[in-house]
């Protein structure tokens, strides 16, 4: 069994499957694999731009409530660097 981080970016990824010739060695695993992954990222890509979505909208009708905050990163930046 192969353990793999979380955090094992795409590309890398893709060169350990190269590396291996998992890809001609397990085609049928392969594309079940890719087409997961790509569900994956699709719903991510849409959930992520919802949320963009919803953070433009509220700071478009409070663009005030979003200075106190921006404030308080500042002063813990400066704070702890």
């Amino acid at each position: 069994m192969l353990c793999l981080p979380e955090k094992f970016d795409s590309a890398s990824l893709r060169s350990l499957i190269s590396a291996f010739g998992l890809r001609k060695r397990f085609p049928k695993e392969y594309e079940a694999w890719e087409r997961g992954k790509n569900e994956i990222e699709r719903r991510f890509q849409r959930i992520s731009a919802q949320r963009k979505a919803a953070m433009r909208g509220k700071v478009e009708e409070d663009p005030e409530d979003i200075r106190p905050r921006r404030h308080v990163v500042s002063e813990l930046l400066e704070t702890f660097p």
